[in-house]
């Protein structure tokens, strides 16, 4: 709700074009909404209204900035919550969003994520069904959170082959925590045998 927001994007938007960068919106917000809980409030619970308005002015930055896609998530539900109670928080929030999306000319990029009421693939599909599959809505993959799981037959994977990788390029110690989630770099070796613009 800046007075000079949309000058500030413009702005932005020249920066973006110059770098050749397209961008998108993320409204995760860990604890700008409450200082005590993280991701709080959600669009599945208590205190609602101020994730949607937070999530409405994303929109109206995005719609400044020609960012096609606002990422959104669902959010946990408290333990004194009820599931089904949720599901239908969560619609109603989504109808909302959507039709703010529509309004603005942006699309909104649900992303679902471990620990909260949409979780997988399949929850979001759920969602997209009982909205009526709305344009304004996509799924937004957070490639960190993928859980890689045998689908069946009808989705066949890939010939599986061993490659040589380099965990922070132009880095000698390669050094890797497993128990943190942090984002590092990673170069997959090509050889004769394997193409990496295959990958």
């Amino acid at each position: 709700n800046e007075p000079d927001m949309p000058g500030r994007a413009r702005d932005l938007r020249a920066l973006l074009d110059w770098y050749g960068l397209d961008p998108v919106v993320e409204t995760g917000a860990r604890f700008a909404l409450d200082p005590h809980r993280k991701h709080w409030p959600t669009l599945v619970g208590e205190g609602r209204g101020r994730r949607i308005e937070w999530i409405c002015s994303a929109m109206d930055v995005a719609h400044e900035l020609e960012a096609p896609v606002v990422s959104i998530w669902s959010g946990a539900l408290a333990p004194e919550e009820d599931a089904a109670q949720g599901w239908r928080l969560l619609r109603e929030s989504c109808e909302e969003l959507l039709e703010h999306a529509t309004a603005r000319g942006v699309r909104l990029g649900f992303e679902p994520e471990p620990g909260m009421l949409v979780a997988t693939i399949d929850d979001f599909e759920r969602l997209d069904r009982q909205l009526g599959r709305p344009d304004a809505l996509g799924i937004t993959l957070d490639g960190d959170a993928l859980y890689v799981t045998d689908f069946g037959p009808e989705y066949p994977v890939a010939s599986e082959i061993a490659v040589a990788i380099d965990i922070r390029p132009g880095n000698d110690a390669n050094r890797v925590k497993p128990d943190t989630r942090a984002l590092l770099p990673v170069a997959i070796l090509g050889s004769d045998d394997f193409d990496v613009d295959t990958v």
